[in-house]
């Protein structure tokens, strides 16, 4: 058979015969090989084959980054090609999205995961210039996409209407019977997720209001004042400053790591620390008095 253009035959010793995709072979553009499943004149190899075109491979900061366009033209991360099994998974998946979202016959969970992540409301709050627009949050979106993947594990190609609060809580009551933080992150992200595609069609109500919140143990108490005298008695003095910024600021310990460093305007007190605040810096200012928070216009 006559093979496509970058399609070629690799002869091993053994006498086996691989062939590979090698676009701008021998080329600056050249990208790296992928090696295609399947022997010529077989169901999975055409399927390749018809894949091929829709691949697409860019060099940033020395790596290359893999994505494939589903038939509605929308674009799916890969993983590296190097891990052939995977990355034609994620191929045939992404193309099993495309052709559901085209047919526009099965709205599933994947279909979902894909035009909520395209959407505003996942896009990180703030842009490049620092300037806060709809969305999470990127020291939330690790989390996100930690629960996203394992709900489109476990329902991706299931139709959203399909899915029953009571096969959420047997989710939560057996697998995050030992982690209920865990579980309660999982189940505001499900249904964040559902209530997104409710206006857009994919189902008429939201079954995650319809299972159980999941109690803390109380992994999260605060300390109590003998704790803070223990801790400033005996800790370096240079870690104390991150102690003041969350006691006196309530910022997760992501976001205090993330403080910079105080605006040279506010001249009164010791300066602690610094977070951002939708239109100011708020600084954390001590004086030989009290510690208190101020405002600075930015």
């Amino acid at each position: 058979m006559d093979l496509p253009k970058y399609v070629r035959p690799v002869h091993k010793e053994n006498g086996r015969t691989f062939y590979y995709f090698e676009k701008f072979r021998r080329t600056p553009k050249q990208w790296p090989r992928v090696r295609l499943l399947g022997a010529p004149l077989s169901v999975e190899f055409s399927t390749r084959l018809a894949q091929l075109p829709r691949l697409d491979a860019a060099q940033r900061d020395g790596a290359w980054e893999w994505s494939f366009f589903d038939a509605t033209d929308r674009r799916h991360a890969l993983p590296d090609p190097k891990d052939v099994d995977a990355f034609w998974l994620a191929v045939d998946k992404a193309d099993a999205i495309g052709r559901a979202l085209a047919a526009g016959i099965r709205r599933t969970f994947s279909a979902l995961i894909v035009e909520f992540k395209e959407s505003t409301a996942y896009q990180l709050k703030f842009d490049p210039d620092g300037n806060e627009r709809q969305g999470i949050a990127e020291s939330t979106q690790e989390q996100y996409d930690r629960n996203l993947d394992i709900i489109d594990e476990a329902w991706g190609n299931d139709p959203v209407a399909s899915l029953e609060a009571f096969e959420i809580q047997k989710v939560l009551d057996k697998g995050f019977r030992e982690t209920p933080a865990a579980g309660r992150v999982f189940r505001s992200t499900l249904s964040r997720l559902i209530s997104w595609g409710i206006p857009r069609g994919y189902r008429k109500d939201n079954p995650v209001d319809h299972t159980e919140t999941m109690n803390s143990a109380g992994t999260y108490s605060p300390w109590p004042p003998e704790a803070f005298d223990l801790f400033f008695e005996h800790v370096r003095v240079d870690l104390h400053l991150s102690v003041y910024s969350g006691l006196f600021t309530g910022q997760r310990k992501v976001d205090i790591l993330k403080m910079l460093r105080p605006l040279a305007a506010a001249a009164n007190g010791r300066r602690l620390g610094q977070q951002h605040c939708p239109n100011a810096a708020c600084q954390i200012l001590a004086t030989e008095t009290s510690v208190r928070l101020s405002l600075n216009s930015l």
